[in-house]
C-alpha cells in the first residue's frame, strides 16, 4: 500500500521513520534519576535521550568464534617463543635464528589480520565502518541515500534504525572500496565517481537500500568507499552469494564500458605495501623474472635463486620421471608456479631454456632425479612442533631412494620433457 499525504496535513512518514516498537527494561532508582539528570542537561525528554543513547552506544560483545581462534593462535605462538628462548639459552641464538624469523612472520601475519578484519568486509556494526571512511583526512561525502547526513552520528543512527527491521541478520554492514588507476585521475571527477559507484551497485544487485559514497584523497590513485545496509528498505536481506566472483566481472565490465585503464600486471602493484604471504609471492616473481634470462638451464636457475633464499621443487607423475609441475619456496611460504604467475608453470618456464636437455641420456636423468630427491627436506622427530607445516607442502621423492626408476616403460610413447641441466 502506497503512503499518501493527507490534504492540508503533515507529510506521511516513511515506514522506517515510524516509531512503533517498544522496548521495556527495569532500572534502579539511582539509574533512573541519573538518566533523568543527563536528559535534562541535554535538553531532551527521557525517552528521546534513552533512544539516542541506545542507538549510538558501542557495546563490547562477547568473543565470537573467529576472535577466539585468533587469540588461541597468538597464545600458541607465545608458547613457541618460550620454547625458542629455552633452546637459545642452552645452545645459543644462532641455533634458533631461522625458526625465530619464521615465528615473527607468523605473529605479524596474525596481528595484521586482526587490524584489517573489519575493513572492506561485511560486519556487524556501522559505527566503526562509518567512522573509518569519514574519519580519514580530506574524506568527502559525495552522496548519500536513505540516511540523515547532518552529522556522523546521524548517519550511524540512520543505518542502525533500519537494521531493526531484520534483527536476525548478524552482519548487516556492507563495505566496498572501488579503486582506479592514477592514469584515469583527470577524468574521475566527483560526479563521475558517483556515477560509477551507483552503476556498480546496480550491477551487484545492491538496490533499494541505504548507502553513502565517500571519496578518499590519501592515495595517489582515485578511490571511493561505499557503505551500505544489507537490510533493504523493505527489511529483506541483500544477498552476498558469490559476491567476490561477481565483483570481478562487474569491475571488468565497467572499466571496458567507460574506457578506464586496465593495470599492466604485477609491475603496477605497490609491493612495498604488501603483507605476507603476498610479499613473498612477489619477491619470488621478481627473482625468477630477473634470473630466468641469465640461466642456461634449470641447475643454474636453482643456484641463482638459492642465493636469494628461494628453492625450487618439482612434482612428478606417480613413480615416473615425468615432471608435472613446479613450486617455489621462500621462508615458510610455498607457491605453485601458476599461483605466482600464469607464465610460471613448469611447461612455460621450461621453454625458456630452448631444446637443450630435452634428449638427455638416461644416466643424466638418473643423476638429475637423484639430486632433486636429495634436496627434499626431511624432518626428525626432535624438531619443534610449530614448524611442522613448513616443509610438508612438498611432494615426496618420485620413487624410493634404493630403487632405480624404470625409464624404459614408455619406449613407444612420445618422450616427455625432462629436467634440463
Amino acid at each position: 500500500m502506497k503512503i499518501q499525504d493527507k490534504p492540508g496535513g503533515r507529510p506521511a512518514k516513511k515506514r522506517i521513520e515510524k516509531q512503533q516498537r517498544v522496548v521495556s527494561t527495569k532500572l534502579t532508582e539511582l539509574q533512573y534519576y541519573a538518566i533523568r539528570k543527563r536528559a535534562g542537561e541535554a535538553g531532551l525528554r527521557v525517552s528521546e535521550y534513552v533512544r539516542q543513547a541506545v542507538v549510538s552506544a558501542e557495546v563490547i560483545p562477547r568473543l565470537n568464534r573467529q576472535d577466539a581462534d585468533t587469540i588461541r593462535k597468538l597464545a600458541g605462538e607465545a608458547n613457541n617463543i618460550n620454547q625458542l628462548a629455552h633452546r637459545a639459552n642452552a645452545g645459543g641464538f644462532a641455533l634458533v635464528a631461522v625458526e625465530l624469523v619464521k615465528l615473527k612472520n607468523r605473529i605479524v601475519e596474525i596481528i595484521n589480520q586482526l587490524s584489517d578484519d573489519w575493513k572492506n568486509k561485511k560486519g556487524s556494526g556501522f559505527k566503526g565502518c562509518v567512522n573509518y571512511v569519514l574519519g580519514k583526512e580530506q574524506a568527502a561525502l559525495l552522496h548519500a541515500d536513505g540516511v540523515l547526513t547532518e552529522s556522523r552520528g546521524d548517519i550511524i543512527r540512520s543505518f542502525c534504525m533500519q537494521t531493526g527491521m531484520n534483527p536476525d541478520l548478524k552482519k548487516p554492514v556492507g563495505h566496498i572500496a572501488l579503486s582506479y588507476s592514477a592514469v584515469d585521475a583527470p577524468k574521475l571527477t566527483d560526479e563521475k565517481m558517483i556515477q560509477l559507484a551507483q552503476e556498480y551497485m546496480r550491477e551487484m544487485k545492491i538496490t533499494d537500500t541505504q548507502y553513502i559514497i565517500v571519496r578518499h584523497q590519501d592515495r595517489e590513485h582515485p578511490h571511493v568507499h561505499i557503505v551500505f545496509n544489507r537490510i533493504d528498505n523493505n527489511g529483506k536481506t541483500i544477498s552476498d552469494r558469490n559476491d567476490m566472483y561477481r565483483n570481478e566481472q562487474v569491475c571488468k565490465k565497467l572499466k571496458a564500458k567507460h574506457g578506464l585503464y586496465f593495470a599492466g600486471g604485477k609491475e603496477q602493484v605497490k609491493q612495498h605495501r604488501l603483507k605476507e604471504p603476498d610479499k613473498s609471492k612477489y619477491e619470488i616473481y621478481n627473482a625468477v623474472k630477473n634470473e630466468i634470462g641469465k640461466s642456461r638451464n634449470w641447475q643454474q636457475l636453482q643456484e641463482r635463486l638459492a642465493e636469494k633464499g628461494i628453492t625450487i621443487r618439482f612434482k612428478y607423475k606417480g613413480q615416473t620421471s615425468e615432471i608435472q609441475g613446479i613450486s617455489f619456496s621462500k621462508g615458510e611460504y610455498t607457491f605453485k608456479g601458476s599461483e605466482i604467475d600464469r607464465s610460471f608453470s613448469f611447461s612455460k618456464l621450461d621453454k625458456c631454456f630452448g631444446d637443450a636437455g630435452l634428449n638427455v641420456a638416461e644416466s643424466q636423468r638418473e643423476t638429475t632425479f637423484t639430486s632433486v630427491q636429495e634436496q627434499a627436506p626431511t624432518r626428525s622427530n626432535a624438531e619443534s612442533p610449530f614448524i611442522s607445516g613448513s616443509f610438508g607442502l612438498f611432494s615426496s621423492s618420485p620413487f624410493p631412494m634404493d630403487e632405480e626408476p624404470n625409464l624404459n616403460l614408455r619406449k613407444k610413447k612420445k618422450k616427455k620433457k625432462q629436467l634440463k641441466l
